[in-house]
């Protein structure tokens, strides 16, 4: 756009002078974001149940509503609730971000994002990751989700002690159990044999187990 200013002399209307200004509009860095999970567009604060070790692939629609041709990088950062009462580090969590090539006014370009959840998280804890948006030299309003674990029960079982040759009287075996899931529980062991006249005893006076 050109302004053009005309000056001119109210004694003598034959003098005059005409200085011009050239008027640029100033690029509008504006996008608009959706993200996807399995398919399903997620509303901005949306939570996501996983599994620990859970990888969670996302994809970012980011939409160029400004007034010229433009790129996005998207980072994303982790912030680790752990669930009250446990011995959740918080550690193990991490995210990987991505960016877009020259995008045209009003085109669309999909980003390509991944979540991935602690092995040892611990059930209940919460993860607030933060898609963070950055086209040339201005921040973008950040796409921000949350990541609740769910429980996953593990055990894992070790008999010692024990052989083909059970002594008439009986024989102790010893089990060494381990607690492999994600939330305090205590085990509950069952047995039997299938031979008549054959007991087993087992304690049930067992302790809780932290993961």
């Amino acid at each position: 756009l050109i302004l053009a200013f005309e000056m001119r002399s109210q004694g003598d209307l034959e003098v005059s002078s005409i200085d011009s200004l050239i008027v640029e509009a100033r690029q509008d860095h504006q996008w608009q974001m959706v993200l996807q999970y399995q398919g399903t567009n997620l509303m901005n604060g949306a939570t996501i149940d996983a599994d620990p070790g859970e990888n969670i692939a996302l994809t970012l629609h980011a939409t160029n509503t400004g007034n010229l041709e433009d790129e996005i990088v998207i980072s994303p950062s982790i912030s680790v609730q752990a669930a009250p009462g446990s011995l959740d580090s918080g550690d193990g969590w991490s995210a990987m971000g991505g960016g877009s090539n020259s995008v045209a006014v009003n085109a669309t370009s999909s980003i390509p994002l991944m979540v991935n959840v602690s092995s040892t998280a611990w059930k209940d804890s919460l993860a607030t990751i933060s898609f963070d948006g950055m086209s040339d030299d201005t921040s973008i309003p950040p796409f921000v989700i949350y990541v609740d674990v769910k429980h996953v029960p593990g055990w894992w079982i070790l008999a010692g002690g024990a052989d083909l040759d059970i002594d008439r009287n009986g024989e102790n075996i010893t089990l060494i159990v381990e607690q492999r899931g994600n939330y305090p529980a205590s085990p509950y062991i069952n047995g039997w044999v299938d031979v008549n006249g054959w007991e087993i005893n087992l304690s049930q006076d067992l302790p809780l187990l932290n993961p």
